[in-house]
């Protein structure tokens, strides 16, 4: 019989990814979570849940919501706020979350395949839009220091 003990724990921080219901405008895009993997340092990044849901979208004057709405969750390193998120590149080896309209909807990660990072450099999850909505974030990051 398997236990978890103390010692197994102490070098494991469960890091949430968590936005409440948040308004974004057309364009907007907002870092949810960042974490840094230092060079200096055993560091390794484990990611299993992590989900997008689009509550509200703004529709028009004439009651109809815009063609091309979506709303984007995507996990980059070295993110530049300053820079638009669709021209930069999202960590290669995670899919980009997207809902689009109807609201509400929901996109979600695969969460029984664990996406594992160890290399250094700032990692982020960013959250933009197309048009004007409402969304959370959910989820959670496994920071586990000196991995054996």
């Amino acid at each position: 019989m398997a236990y978890v003990t103390e010692r197994q724990l102490e070098d494991k921080i469960d890091v949430p990814i968590q936005l409440p219901a948040t308004k974004l405008l057309d364009g907007d895009a907002l870092i949810v979570t960042s974490i840094h993997v230092p060079n200096d340092a055993l560091v390794t990044l484990s990611l299993r849940f992590l989900q997008l849901r689009l509550l509200e979208v703004a529709a028009q004057e004439d009651c109809t919501v815009p063609e091309d709405v979506s709303v984007k969750l995507g996990l980059f390193k070295g993110y530049n706020f300053q820079t638009d998120p669709e021209s930069q590149a999202v960590l290669a080896e995670e899919r980009i979350l997207e809902v689009i309209p109807p609201s509400p909807s929901l996109d979600q990660r695969d969460y029984q395949t664990v996406l594992t990072i160890s290399d250094p450099g700032t990692y982020s999850w960013v959250v933009w839009s197309s048009t004007e909505a409402r969304v959370t974030v959910s989820g959670a990051v496994r920071v586990d220091v000196n991995p054996s």
